[in-house]
């Protein structure tokens, strides 16, 4: 089945842009972050800067009290100038009285909803049910990703739920490759009685033996190449062993 990606389950390189530090005061305390500037809509770019300009000002910010005027004064600044001019525009069309960080919140879903649309969360949520993980992709990461874009649906337009614990545990377990997977059934263990970081264990294992495998077969390639090169080289030079005349000087 062909599911549609909106985010890939691999992280895009970063951009040649380089973060840039943001300072403020609140009352008598100064904060600092270092955040780029969001200069696209895509929701694959724009949701995960949303989400990590949030995060970082509530971990930078430590009296209670500054984490919702904090969001309203900084967020702004993370943005290109179109897009804060969207941005003052909701905050202005609806009004906000309080720089609360439920306030925020809800200012930062309707930024997000003026953006992207019902069918991105619906996608994103067969994308959750239908994971594949790329084979470049470590099974520790691939679980992180899951778990962030479970978290994702939460702040898209939409009615799609956010997957439960054990539908999390069954999407993790079908995106591994269905070797591990058959092996898994064959060791006897029942995926329901297993808990996720017990199911996470067990496809670390196969991702090592298949590393190890992979180390073992670029060896033995490696060997038998230098073996063949070795075989087939320029022939040794044979040495005559036919006697050589001496050269006599006539007597006169």
């Amino acid at each position: 089945m062909n599911t549609p990606m909106v985010f890939p389950f691999k992280k895009v390189e970063a951009s040649d842009q380089y973060p840039s530090s943001i300072k403020w005061t609140q009352v008598n305390s100064k904060y600092e972050i270092n955040v780029t500037t969001l200069e696209e809509i895509d929701v694959s770019v724009l949701l995960p800067h949303c989400l990590n300009v949030l995060n970082k000002i509530k971990k930078e910010v430590g009296t209670e009290a500054h984490v919702g005027p904090s969001l309203f004064k900084v967020f702004p600044r993370t943005l290109s100038i179109p897009l804060t001019s969207v941005w003052d525009q909701l905050v202005e069309d609806v009004g906000v009285h309080e720089f609360t960080v439920d306030n925020f919140e809800q200012k930062l879903k309707d930024f997000i909803a003026a953006h992207t649309t019902e069918q991105d969360r619906h996608e994103l949520a067969q994308q959750l049910l239908h994971p594949v993980k790329p084979r470049s992709l470590s099974v520790q990461a691939f679980q992180y990703r899951l778990m962030e874009f479970n978290n994702y649906l939460h702040w898209l337009p939409g009615q799609d739920i956010p997957l439960t614990p054990v539908q999390l545990k069954q999407a993790f377990y079908d995106g591994m490759p269905h070797t591990w997977q058959e092996r898994f059934i064959n060791s006897g263990m029942n995926l329901s009685q297993k808990t996720m970081a017990e199911v996470n264990r067990y496809f670390r294992g196969q991702e090592q033996q298949a590393i190890r495998k992979q180390h073992d077969n670029t060896e033995n390639q490696r060997r038998e190449s230098k073996r063949r090169r070795t075989s087939s080289g320029a022939p040794k030079q044979v040495h005559s062993k036919l006697p050589v005349k001496r050269q006599t000087q006539n007597k006169l």
